[in-house]
């Protein structure tokens, strides 16, 4: 799993997620979350998820976290047929701006 800052448009921060959101890694992921965050601070959020191939439920749990604190401000884009199946049948598709 990699987390990377891309690039601020239009007063988002867009942020790369790859590989797979695991139960083993879902508190690196929200580590890297906060430090690209802080990073970058200003605007929304906006996560590209173009290359990320499963998400967990620990890691579902790491995005709710981030659309509590974000609010409407959180944006998910390029999602695959699969995450967009896992988004939507565990009602997150709901949540976020998906893209």
């Amino acid at each position: 799993m990699t987390v990377e800052f891309v690039e601020t448009r239009d007063d988002y921060q867009m942020i790369k997620v790859a590989g797979e959101i695991t139960a083993a890694n879902s508190a690196d992921f929200s580590s890297e979350l906060k430090r690209c965050r802080e990073e970058y601070a200003d605007g929304g959020l906006i996560l590209d998820l173009a290359e990320l191939r499963y998400i967990s439920s620990a890691g579902l749990r790491v995005l709710l976290t981030l659309s509590q604190k974000e609010g409407s401000k959180v944006k998910l884009i390029h999602a695959s047929e699969v995450m967009r199946e896992i988004l939507d049948e565990t009602g997150f598709s709901g949540l976020f701006d998906v893209e």
